[in-house]
């Protein structure tokens, strides 16, 4: 009887455990093309010189994460990760309104900042927005968008994603040091505008965190899917171990669902950045999408 009770019971647990995710790993060339195209955004803050008046230069103090979506430099991110009225009250600092610096990751190391680059897209209800990579960092002069040739990723169809269908996440988490990071899960689920059907959320168990945000979310054929834009919070248990009566440690149960805004609702804006300056991109308005907020 023993042995049949056991083999009942790893059943169950076996039934009760996650879903492993379906797939081979990510192609390896697919991963390294992916890495290349994901860069960290900051914003640019002056540093004065000491004993003088004036600017010596100026440092990136990151804010988020982006995906290079076009050779010459277009740059799909959050909004909330360019909203420089935002960022300069939160971190105190002055800051050059309406500029962004764009840092690149080519080793194991900490990012480096390249360029320069302006907000030329914004659709703020949806946590969405375009930068162009505008100047050398360095130099501070104008680049040659057609010479710029940046590495980048193709945009997939977020429609077309299913339950189940791997999607690999790449950002700058803080938790991380600013260094660049690969995690991978599954699609979980979807949410939908009510009125239209159209999806407005991609849920994953892929992990994503404060500094993700705006980041890259691709599919097994290093097609971009999404935008990690919201985390999901580990609900506890607090217990008392100590028995003094006040909760001291508090047991995480369950899991974290996070969320990635779907791809397909940021091909308006891109296409908007190509055309022209920065607006609520054609048919925004016809597409209502609940309001985004951080991870």
């Amino acid at each position: 009887m023993r042995p049949k009770l056991l083999a009942m019971a790893s059943l169950v647990l076996a039934a009760a455990m996650p879903r492993p995710v379906v797939g081979a790993e990510l192609d390896p060339a697919v991963l390294r093309r992916a890495e290349a195209a994901t860069v960290q955004i900051g914003v640019p803050a002056p540093v004065a010189r000491t004993g003088r008046d004036g600017v010596e230069g100026y440092v990136s103090v990151g804010t988020g994460s982006g995906t290079v979506v076009s050779p010459d430099g277009l740059i799909l991110t959050n909004h909330h990760v360019v909203d420089s009225q935002r960022i300069a009250e939160s971190i105190g600092l002055t800051i050059v309104e309406d500029k962004y610096a764009v840092a690149f990751t080519t080793g194991d190391g900490p990012p480096q900042v390249r360029y320069w680059a302006d907000l030329v897209a914004a659709w703020p209800e949806a946590d969405l927005a375009v930068l162009r990579v505008s100047a050398h960092w360095a130099t501070i002069d104008p680049v040659d968008a057609s010479a710029l040739d940046l590495p980048h990723i193709p945009l997939g169809d977020s429609a077309a994603v299913d339950r189940g269908d791997e999607v690999n996440v790449l950002g700058y988490p803080a938790l991380a040091g600013n260094t660049l990071q690969y995690t991978r899960g599954a699609i979980s689920g979807f949410e939908v505008d009510a009125e239209t059907g159209a999806r407005v959320w991609l849920r994953t168990g892929a992990s994503v965190s404060s500094g993700n945000s705006g980041g890259t979310a691709v599919d097994a054929d290093g097609e971009l899917i999404g935008v990690p834009t919201r985390a999901g919070t580990l609900r506890c248990q607090p217990l008392d171990t100590d028995g003094d009566g006040s909760p001291d440690v508090c047991l995480p149960f369950g899991g974290t669902l996070n969320l990635l805004r779907p791809v397909n609702l940021a091909k308006p804006l891109i296409d908007q950045a190509r055309r022209g300056p920065a607006s609520t991109p054609t048919g925004a308005s016809e597409q209502a999408t609940p309001a985004a907020t951080e991870p």
